[in-house]
């Protein structure tokens, strides 16, 4: 029998969440030590629609932990990666209970909820879709979260609008990547980034301005990203 699911683990859970970032991923929590029948055809079903992965228990899965499992088996589909929401199914294992509990995520694509606060810029959210050239919206990035400080209502105010907030994961190149600046307003689909001085970070009505400018189409080029993505 054909088998489309993937064997996940702590090492490459972050690679299995950031493929193909539209569909819904289905996580399968169990005690078997080889990939059940019914599982196995669920994924060859939902193949190019949604991406299965199976966790085997492990008292130290850090997987297993962050979603809260605690009885096995249990399937659920992941809500958001970084969070770790998820629904989990309470039905019957079988195929049509399965299918139709499936079918309210195949059909429609993952949907990225947008932040109202300042969030980390990792490795994991960057490659399903924040600030990537594949993701729908802008981002305002600072170098740390200290330069944040003074900023906090800036996500609430341009809620409407596509623009993520986020400070980087690790201080180590950031500067150099967004072209000298510690801060800046980037467009990852054209690579182009708008650089803000430091010093302006502490008025917050600055800020704003900075970023309504370059939304409504101004602001002043200052360079691009060295091969037109983000480096971790």
């Amino acid at each position: 029998m054909q088998n489309f699911v993937q064997f996940v683990s702590d090492s490459n859970y972050e690679t299995f969440i950031a493929r193909d970032p539209e569909n819904y991923k289905v996580l399968l929590f169990t005690e078997r030590k080889s990939t059940a029948p019914l599982f196995k055809a669920l994924s060859k079903k939902y193949k190019g629609k949604l991406n299965f992965g199976e966790v085997r228990n492990n008292p130290e899965s850090q997987v297993i932990k962050n979603y809260k499992i605690e009885k096995f088996p249990a399937i659920v589909v992941v809500l958001d990666a970084k969070s770790y929401e998820r629904e989990i199914y309470e039905g019957e294992m079988n195929a049509d209970r399965l299918s139709l509990f499936f079918s309210g995520f195949s059909y429609k694509k993952a949907k990225k909820v947008k932040a109202l606060e300042w969030q980390e810029l990792t490795h994991l959210s960057y490659k399903t879709g924040t600030c990537n050239k594949k993701g729908a919206s802008n981002c305002f990035i600072v170098c740390s979260k200290g330069l944040t400080a003074a900023l906090e209502s800036l996500p609430q105010q341009f809620e409407n609008d596509k623009v993520d907030f986020v400070y980087f994961s690790s201080e180590s190149g950031c500067k150099e990547q967004l072209v000298g600046f510690e801060a800046a307003f980037l467009k990852p689909k054209f690579a182009k980034v708008y650089g803000i001085e430091t010093s302006q970070l502490q008025d917050p009505t600055i800020v704003a301005a900075f970023v309504e400018n370059i939304i409504g189409g101004g602001g002043s080029l200052s360079g691009k990203l060295a091969d037109k993505e983000l480096k971790f």
